[in-house]
């Protein structure tokens, strides 16, 4: 269930969360973001264990009288564990460098999903989030089994 809490409540007391969508609404959603890691966009993002859930995006970078066609920025905004969310991660990069000679490293599916991915890989276990491998597919990334990826090649 999504809740917000207001800049009011935190002024004056505790706060009061409130209710954003529906428990149904939010089911949903996190299932389309789990899915965007799955079979999507994000997929580099894929952790095997930790169910993460994301949204990425990529657009012109502005600049003055409109926008940049050669430079973007990009972001991954993911969730973890998908299946009851506890955390939120956003990674957003300004003019991010692709590898050599590929335009398509530009955009969040190449670089801003799988740092998420590096990230909840290394705070997971910092943060008491045990690793889950009842929905392991043969695409996620292992990182403890495959310790000698480099950076890059996800």
């Amino acid at each position: 269930t999504l809740i917000l809490a207001s800049a009011q409540d935190r002024r004056d007391q505790p706060a009061m969360p409130r209710r954003l969508m529906s428990a149904r609404t939010a089911a949903i959603v996190t299932a389309m973001l789990r899915r965007t890691v799955t079979h999507g966009t994000g997929s580099r993002a894929d952790i095997a264990g930790y169910r993460i859930g994301g949204k990425t995006g990529t657009a012109d970078l502005p600049i003055p009288g409109g926008y940049a066609r050669d430079r973007n920025i990009c972001s991954f905004a993911a969730v973890f564990p998908s299946d009851g969310p506890e955390y939120v991660v956003l990674i957003t990069l300004e003019e991010p460098n692709p590898e050599s000679g590929m335009r398509s490293g530009r955009t969040a599916a190449w670089n801003a999903a799988p740092s998420v991915g590096r990230l909840v890989n290394r705070i997971a276990p910092l943060l008491n989030v045990e690793p889950r491998f009842d929905d392991a597919r043969p695409g996620a990334l292992n990182y403890q089994a495959n310790s000698n990826l480099e950076e890059g090649h996800l």
